[in-house]
C-alpha cells in the first residue's frame, strides 16, 4: 500500500511537472521579448555610451583616451545587449518586466534611466571620497 501511494506521488509530481515545462517555456520567451523591449529603449537613448562615459570622466584626458580605444577594440556591445537581456530575464518577473518597459516607455523613464546613471557616478564618487578620507582620518590617529 505505501509503495503505491509513492508511486502514485511520483506519478502525480511527474505530470505536474512536465505539464507546466510548456507554460514555463512560454513566460521565459515573454520575459525574454520584455528585457528585448527595454535594451531596445536603452540603445535609443544611448545608455552604454552615457554609462562608459560616466565611467570614464573621472579619467586625466591621456588615460581616457587610451580606454576610448581599448572599449572601441575590445568592447563588443552587441554581446553586451545579449547578456544584459539574458540578467534582466533571470532577475525579474514577467510582471516587474511589463512593469520596466511600461515604464522606460515614456519620456520621464526614459528620461530616469539617463539621469540614474549620472546620480550613480556622483553617489560612487561621494562614497569613494568619504571612504578616502576615513581611511586618512584613522591613519592620523
Amino acid at each position: 500500500m505505501k509503495f503505491r501511494a509513492s508511486i502514485l506521488i511520483i506519478t502525480c509530481i511527474a505530470l505536474f511537472t512536465f505539464a507546466s515545462m510548456p507554460a514555463m517555456a512560454d513566460d521565459l520567451e515573454i520575459r525574454r521579448k520584455m528585457a528585448m523591449e527595454i535594451v531596445e529603449i536603452a540603445r535609443e537613448e544611448k545608455i552604454l555610451d552615457y554609462s562608459i562615459d560616466t565611467m570614464l570622466s573621472h579619467l586625466p584626458p591621456v588615460q581616457r583616451k587610451k580606454m576610448d580605444a581599448l572599449l572601441e577594440k575590445h568592447l563588443d556591445g552587441e554581446e553586451f545587449y545579449s547578456r544584459w537581456i539574458e540578467i534582466f530575464v533571470e532577475v525579474f518577473n514577467e510582471e516587474e518586466l511589463s512593469a520596466l518597459v511600461s515604464f522606460y516607455s515614456t519620456p520621464v523613464g526614459r528620461s530616469i534611466a539617463r539621469n540614474r546613471l549620472r546620480a550613480n557616478a556622483r553617489v560612487a564618487s561621494t562614497l569613494s571620497q568619504m571612504v578616502r578620507e576615513s581611511i586618512e582620518k584613522e591613519k592620523q590617529n
